[in-house]
């Protein structure tokens, strides 16, 4: 079973919850993550938000944040609320002006990318099994190799194009946001290879 699951949470703050007609509050998702973190030592947690629910007052975003800064997603899916007609959110008071909206998604989205950097970091050193899903990553004749990991890592590494698909082990030399620098120890077709440099 792959160390990755996704589990919306869609907003940080009990009263929007509330207002969204979720059947859950932060307290119970809180309590079902330390669960799966205890089940699933490793586990890369990713999540939705929506940002600009109607009613969503600054103390609503500002707990909201401080929510997901306290479970420490490996990454989150931002969206701003978009009004869609018919629905009764459309109809609700209080709609959250764009300007608004937009400025807590880039504020979410570096949330996100300190704590991606945060969770990649934790694996530097270690061994991981890669699927490369694509090669010549970077300048033509480059020989990088792009493949996810089974706890959501996407790992860049010099191979050959003919291991796209199959299962490398690969050491994890550099972690980051978007994507972690990686030296491949072994590949299926060639056996143990020689450690590249990164």
């Amino acid at each position: 079973m792959c160390r990755h699951l996704h589990i919306p949470l869609q907003a940080g703050d009990d009263e929007v919850l509330k207002r969204m007609r979720r059947k859950y509050t932060t307290a119970e998702f809180a309590d079902k993550i330390r669960r799966i973190k205890a089940a699933m030592p490793g586990v890369a947690i990713t999540t939705d938000v929506i940002v600009g629910f109607p009613g969503e007052t600054d103390a609503h975003y500002e707990r909201g944040y401080r929510f997901m800064e306290e479970i420490g997603f490996a990454e989150m899916h931002v969206f701003p609320y978009s009004k869609r007609t018919g629905t009764p959110a459309a109809r609700m008071d209080d709609q959250v002006e764009d300007d608004v909206k937009h400025g807590r998604v880039q504020q979410l989205i570096e949330l996100s990318e300190r704590m991606q950097a945060e969770y990649a970091k934790r694996w530097v050193g270690e061994v991981l099994e890669i699927i490369p899903e694509r090669g010549e990553k970077g300048p033509a004749g480059s020989g990088l190799m792009s493949g996810h990991s089974d706890n959501y890592l996407n790992v860049v590494f010099k191979g050959d194009p003919s291991l796209v698909g199959k299962l490398c082990r690969v050491r994890i030399v550099e972690g980051g946001a978007n994507e972690c620098k990686g030296e491949l120890l072994e590949a299926p077709a060639a056996g143990l290879m020689p450690a590249m440099q990164a």
